[in-house]
Order: C-alpha cells, then structure tokens, then sequence
C-alpha cells in the first residue's frame, strides 16, 4: 500500500512564498556588517532601526575618542549577526502565520 504525499493547504504554500520572497540572508547581513557596519546599515538591513540609529550615534561619539566604542561594538557585532538573523527570520514567520489565514 503506498502512501499518498501530503497536500500542503493554500494558505501554507502562501506563507512559504510570502517567507522566502521576505526572508534575511546571514550572506548579505555579513556585508552590510563589512561596509556598513560602523553605521549600522547590517542592522536597519533585519529590522532594527533603533539599533543602527545607535550605531550612528555611537559613530558620532567615537569620532571625539579616536573610535575606539564603535570598533569595539563593530567587532561585538560580527558575533551577534547570525542570531539576529535568525530571530528576524522567526519573527517574519511569527508575522506570516498570524496575518494569512488558511
């Protein structure tokens, strides 16, 4: 007796569509890190504007002290991208599930 595939429902294969049109890449979050990462640009790229406005300030400030706080936050930065990309993933999924409905 074989099994029949399972049939994902309409409204699935429209979140999995709206997902990977929307998702975050680790990829492309690392290079907005390398160049654009002193201002943040990484972290406007998953969705946390307020972060990378704190970025910008920081910037700002560590022109007075030789830039030494946004190197080191730069640096700090490098280890947090792949968790903030999977939160931001997460949270788009989390988005998905509650505005589409099957």
């Amino acid at each position: 007796m074989t099994e029949k595939p399972e049939q994902s429902a309409p409204g699935d294969v429209q979140k999995l569509m709206a997902f990977e049109a929307s998702k975050k890449s680790a990829g492309v979050a690392y290079l907005l890190w390398l160049f654009l990462g002193g201002i943040g640009g990484h972290r406007f790229y998953l969705g946390h504007a307020g972060v990378g406005i704190g970025m910008i300030v920081a910037l700002i400030a560590s022109l007075f002290l030789a830039g030494i706080p946004i190197l080191v936050w730069w640096i700090i930065e490098f280890f947090l991208v792949p968790s903030n990309v999977s939160k931001a993933n997460h949270a788009l999924i989390s988005q998905l599930e509650g505005n589409i409905t099957s």
